[in-house]
């Protein structure tokens, strides 16, 4: 079977700590490490897929289950709820919540990390190193699965991750994944990591060959379905005095795409029509309901699959703002 494509070309990175260098201190200290975490992920996801396949049945777990080598099996059985293949297995059920919570804790602790230890850090900038709302997002999820028993309590102060209801018992879906993902910024990017100018690591982004998990793939379906969007408004060139309205979509499969929306020499007016459409309500699929117009996302969602089959890369919606602070 032939190796599925890439998407774009290798992004070279060097492991630098070079205060000077932001794009590569960020990429090399916290993006790639986070890709990495990422990777095995849904490498775990993937195997959980194939195993309610193989393993479904009425009576599934009686037997319990054990790792190869093991004399004996445990089972876990709840009672007060429904209980089979689909419901503990496959990559969004009971058993691989322990999956997610390891990716949300090392990705919480390697931002923990990232915006102390930085050397990015500004002398006459706040405290508590780097901030930013998307990743503080995050450990405050992480605090409540660690230390709150899985309770939403903290997290329900979130500014974009607004994932859980106050007390609600956290559930984690590969949505949240890609909409975490998404924010975080150069989505589908393809990192070459060089240390000492010698390649040590790879890790990105390639078209996955078709599967046919068709009842566990109901949670993607549609794959056009809007797990997240950023719009922005960025500057043309210099001299143009013309500002553009755009926006990025994350699908539930993980193709993401960039669109142009409007263009114009009023910013203050392309920033009302952003913060419009931002506090839109949404349809069904997620997207913005604008002036009673619901947008057509399968359209949206088809070229930008397409651009990913040619290999080309979606556009990035950027980092998520952050304010340089000093050490604690």
């Amino acid at each position: 079977m032939s190796q599925s494509p890439n998407i774009g070309k290798p992004h070279l990175v060097h492991e630098t700590k070079d205060r000077e260098d932001v794009g590569g201190v960020y990429a090399s200290g916290f993006v790639i490490p986070v890709l990495r975490h990422t990777a095995d992920l849904l490498t775990i996801l993937e195997w959980a897929d194939r195993a309610a396949i193989n393993e479904y049945s009425p009576n599934y777990g009686e037997h319990g289950h054990a790792p190869a080598g093991m004399s004996v099996a445990m089972f876990s059985q709840p009672l007060d709820r429904e209980y089979s293949s689909f419901s503990e297995a496959g990559s969004e059920g009971a058993v691989v919540q322990l999956a997610y919570k390891g990716w949300v804790a090392l990705v919480a602790g390697l931002w923990e990390r990232f915006r102390k230890a930085t050397s990015l850090h500004k002398k006459d900038g706040p405290k508590h190193g780097l901030q930013t709302a998307v990743f503080g997002d995050l450990q405050k999820i992480r605090n409540d699965v660690l230390k709150n028993n899985g309770i939403a309590k903290n997290s329900t102060s979130c500014e974009i991750l607004k994932w859980f209801a106050d007390g609600e018992t956290i559930h984690f879906k590969l949505d949240h994944v890609l909409e975490f993902l998404h924010h975080m910024g150069q989505p589908l990017r393809w990192y070459m990591l060089l240390r000492n100018d010698q390649p040590s690591h790879h890790v990105g982004w390639r078209m996955a060959l078709p599967m046919r998990f068709v009842d566990l793939l109901r949670a993607r379906r549609p794959p056009w379905r809007l797990v997240s969007f950023i719009l922005m408004v960025e500057e043309e060139p210099k001299g143009s005095g013309s500002y553009t309205l755009g926006i990025s979509l994350m699908f539930a499969d993980g193709v993401s795409g960039g669109f142009y929306i409007e263009r114009s020499a009023d910013r203050d007016r392309l920033v009302s029509r952003k913060q419009a459409i931002e506090e839109a309500p949404r349809d069904d699929l997620g997207a913005p309901i604008v002036d009673g117009t619901h947008t057509d996302v399968r359209v949206a969602y088809e070229q930008a699959k397409q651009s990913l089959e040619n290999g080309q890369l979606p556009t990035d919606p950027g980092s998520p703002p952050m304010q340089f602070g000093r050490p604690e």
